[in-house]
């Protein structure tokens, strides 16, 4: 089967795409550390711990349990009175 100049165009311009060693992050994702070298140098974050906890109070008290459902939400008189608006933390109209 014969390839029309269209066709033989889009294969041209397809060539450099399907190498792996075109792409712009090929080369940062590249390293000569093997899993278990680079498991050493994880930190992992203790989330039960004092320090960690205090942080996540701290970010309640300013944004609320429930932040991520109420983000740019304005508050609906007629749904003012439903349990998920007791996590809700009001700085005016929006919780900002």
């Amino acid at each position: 089967m014969k390839l029309n100049s269209r066709e033989q165009a889009w294969q041209r311009r397809n060539e450099g795409r399907l190498k792996k060693e075109s792409h712009p992050t090929y080369k940062k994702m590249q390293t000569k550390e093997i899993f278990e070298e680079r498991l050493k140098n994880f930190k992992s974050i203790d989330v039960w711990s004092e320090k960690h906890i205090a942080e996540r109070e701290e970010f309640y008290k300013k944004f609320g349990r429930a932040w991520w459902i109420f983000c740019s939400v304005p508050v609906v008189e007629k749904y003012q009175d439903q349990w998920i608006n007791q996590f809700r933390v009001l700085d005016g109209e929006l919780n900002e």
